[in-house]
């Protein structure tokens, strides 16, 4: 087998897991506009980035997907989304939150740490990762309504 078939067969096994990993309630999102607020203060471990991953997989669903660079931008109309990691042990990422969260209570959480450190929210994914495999597994739920 050719090396680069090896590779979409293994891009399809990892988008198909990732697919059945993540999991939402009450997180369904429209085409309409949409602005990603990314409360995790803290470097991703890996790679030690905070890559705007989930942003990317919107945009490739069609949604007009924009990271404000500031609260203050989300407006009214974008539909809100909020990443989150450690909403429970690190007070910053938890203030944020939850201010975020007061000014917008519609908005959909997307976490993406351990299930156990998600915030208790109505409208939640549980992403299990902010890599593009699990951004764009998140992006597909939200947008065929949350299962």
């Amino acid at each position: 087998m050719p090396l680069a078939d090896a590779i979409r067969q293994a891009e399809q096994l990892g988008a198909e897991a990732a697919s059945l990993a993540v999991r939402g309630r009450h997180a369904a999102l429209e085409l309409g506009p949409a602005a990603v607020v990314d409360v995790r203060f803290r470097a991703q471990h890996a790679s030690g980035a905070r890559s705007q991953q989930l942003v990317h997989a919107l945009r490739e669903c069609g949604v007009q997907a924009q990271e404000p660079d500031y609260p203050d931008q989300i407006g009214g109309a974008a539909q809100l989304l909020i990443l989150t990691r450690l909403p429970r042990s690190d007070a910053e990422e938890g203030r944020h939150l939850a201010e975020l969260l007061e000014r917008r209570p519609e908005a959909i959480v997307v976490h993406t740490g351990v299930p156990d450190a998600a915030p208790d929210h109505r409208r939640l994914v549980l992403a299990h990762g902010g890599g593009r495999t699990m951004m764009r597994a998140a992006a597909q739920l939200m947008l065929e309504g949350a299962r």
